[in-house]
């Protein structure tokens, strides 16, 4: 796909595309926790694409939570492996929480995001 055609894709479209991506790297990870944690990150993902709640900020504390943010986890990772994967969710995450901070009208973001 180029980047042209990603660009005149439409946002939910863009939100599948990155969630199906992620979806295909899930089975990837070493460890069967990381699995049900980056599947668990998609699932809300998937879960706002549906219903269009007001949850930009949830979505967020799923990357930046200092304790359980799959932030934090990739860079706890010693599977290069892994840490590929993650960035793949990471970036699924982010992409989707931006969007429904946009849906809610905010003007301003987190900046990882």
């Amino acid at each position: 796909m180029s980047n042209k055609n990603f660009e005149q894709m439409k946002d939910d479209n863009k939100v599948i595309f990155f969630l199906g991506l992620s979806e295909k790297v899930v089975d990837v990870f070493s460890r069967e926790e990381d699995q049900k944690i980056a599947q668990g990150a998609l699932d809300a993902c998937w879960e706002w694409l549906k219903n269009k709640e007001n949850i930009g900020e949830s979505l967020y504390d799923l990357l930046d939570d200092e304790e359980k943010g799959i932030v934090s986890i990739q860079e706890m990772s010693e599977v290069e492996k892994d840490e590929t994967a993650w960035n793949c969710i990471i970036d699924s995450v982010a992409f989707t929480s931006r969007k429904a901070f946009e849906g809610e009208g905010a003007k301003y973001f987190p900046e990882p995001i």
